[in-house]
């Protein structure tokens, strides 16, 4: 896959989320892999994850609620109307100067090239592609369309409407694809919420964010 590279794509990782259940911020996470698979270099996620992702596509968002120092990659915003992973798409939707943009939240960190480069293939007369895992959307693992943003603005002018990934979805054009259709590995699309989570699959906390648990 050595210089393959996604032109009309925008990389955007999604961070804005509370992390309560981690009990630390994720993006600023540094896992220790405790497992020889595990090819991590116990940086930050956010880290780890952009510099996956930069080699493939046009350029790199970061979305976050508010400006964060401590993240030295371009940084977008959330829309106040908007709450959860929307309002972090719509941010990296908004400012993004390519037809197409890959999400991806911070705590995926089993996603690998091969799998991105594949999804990125059936990007053909839809609005979005969203892989599947175990017959689970993963809408934090998808490409969308930069004309995702007319249906965000829809829900956003109904007041009493609802405002979420799932709803936006509803009304575009998907192309929903199962993880063993695109030959990836089990764990791929595995996201880690808790530190029970880090641990099961091969990876050590810091002994700050241990003592906490």
């Amino acid at each position: 896959m050595s210089g393959v590279r996604l032109d009309d794509c925008t990389a955007l990782i999604v961070a804005g989320g509370e992390s309560r259940r981690m009990g630390q911020d994720k993006a600023t996470l540094a896992l220790n892999s405790t497992n020889s698979n595990n090819a991590m270099n116990a940086q930050p996620l956010v880290d780890e994850l952009a510099y996956r992702l930069q080699p493939f596509f046009a350029k790199l968002l970061v979305s976050v609620r508010a400006p964060r120092a401590e993240i030295r990659w371009p940084q977008v915003f959330d829309d106040p109307a908007l709450m959860g992973p929307l309002a972090g798409l719509e941010g990296g939707l908004r400012v993004c100067s390519t037809p197409w943009l890959f999400a991806l939240a911070v705590d995926m960190p089993f996603i690998d090239p091969a799998t991105i480069l594949r999804l990125a293939e059936l990007r053909n007369d839809v609005d979005a592609v969203v892989p599947c895992s175990e017959g689970v959307a993963q809408p934090l693992a998808a490409f969308y369309s930069r004309s995702c943003l007319t249906r965000i603005d829809e829900l956003t002018a109904q007041p009493d409407g609802r405002r979420s990934l799932r709803a936006m979805l509803e009304g575009l054009r998907v192309r929903y694809v199962d993880a063993a259709d695109l030959g990836a590995a089990e764990k791929v699309f595995v996201d880690l919420d808790t530190p029970e989570d880090v641990r099961k699959y091969g990876f050590s906390l810091t002994d700050k964010v241990q003592k906490n648990f």
